[in-house]
């Protein structure tokens, strides 16, 4: 069964997951430049990564397939009513 800590622990690591990307965007377009970095952003990025890798950890497979199923099922009853 899916608890609302679970769907809390979802919505973190997607969160996290799109502050990740932002950082890679970064990188790829040059607005995060390495050479005058102090460091930090990076260690940010890992922080995060371990933030991702801990609430994971706290999720049972089962609740990992119960929450995909569910997101997957109201991706499609939206899809429904689109135009």
């Amino acid at each position: 069964m899916i608890t609302q800590e679970n769907k809390d622990d979802l919505q973190r690591i997607k969160s996290i997951i799109g502050h990740l990307k932002t950082d890679f965007e970064m990188l790829q377009d040059g607005r995060w430049d390495m050479h005058y970095s102090d460091g930090s952003e990076c260690e940010s990025s890992i922080e995060n990564c371990d933030k991702i890798l801990e609430l994971v950890g706290r999720l049972s497979p089962s609740e990992v397939n119960e929450c995909i199923n569910e997101v997957s099922s109201s991706k499609q009853r939206h899809a429904k009513y689109q135009i």
